[in-house]
């Protein structure tokens, strides 16, 4: 087995596809009051750091991206049902 196999590039967008719902920041910062905020102002560095260690460790641990992918899903729900439980 290739240990160093690439990223296919389906996946690889996939994962830029996955991170693009970071671009919405400016709406959830108008949404959410300023006792959360502190949340969405990690929201980008978390989402740009899932996003890089998913394409870093695809070639040794494949299963590790697939679940990091989740979990960035996972966040993103978070995040965008954070201004509708207030």
């Amino acid at each position: 087995m290739n240990s160093k196999s690439k990223m296919p590039r389906l996946l690889l967008w996939i994962v830029i596809l996955l991170m693009s719902p970071v671009l919405a920041l400016p709406v959830l910062l108008t949404r959410t009051p300023e006792e959360f905020k502190m949340f969405l102002w990690l929201y980008p560095i978390y989402v740009l750091t899932t996003g890089y260690l998913a394409y870093q460790c695809y070639s040794s641990r494949r299963e590790m991206t697939y679940i990091l992918l989740i979990l960035l899903v996972l966040s993103h729900v978070a995040m965008w049902l954070l201004p509708k439980s207030i």
